[in-house]
């Protein structure tokens, strides 16, 4: 199937209020927000979106354990200056 990449004489109105005057600015929209026309949605559409699911998954929990690994050296640093101040 071809796409003409020329502007449309109509612009589209999406749900979200975002309005769309060509197929390149739909597919942007429709990348951007994880979704495919239907003629896309193939074995192989499926597999690259749970691949990048999985992706975003373990960035997000590596970047949890990051934040509570810092936050516990600075709690260990934090806890070692006030026994030393209270020690003196």
């Amino acid at each position: 199937m071809t796409y003409f990449n020329r502007p449309w004489t109509d612009a589209l109105r999406l749900e979200d209020g975002t309005i769309v005057s060509s197929f390149r600015e739909l597919e942007h929209y429709l990348r951007e927000h994880g979704m495919t026309m239907s003629a896309d949605y193939s074995a192989d559409w499926w597999r690259k979106s749970a691949l990048r699911r999985e992706a975003k998954h373990r960035k997000d929990l590596f970047a949890e354990f990051l934040f509570h690994y810092k936050r516990s050296i600075w709690n260990a640093k934090s806890q070692k200056a006030k026994f030393r101040a209270g020690s003196r």
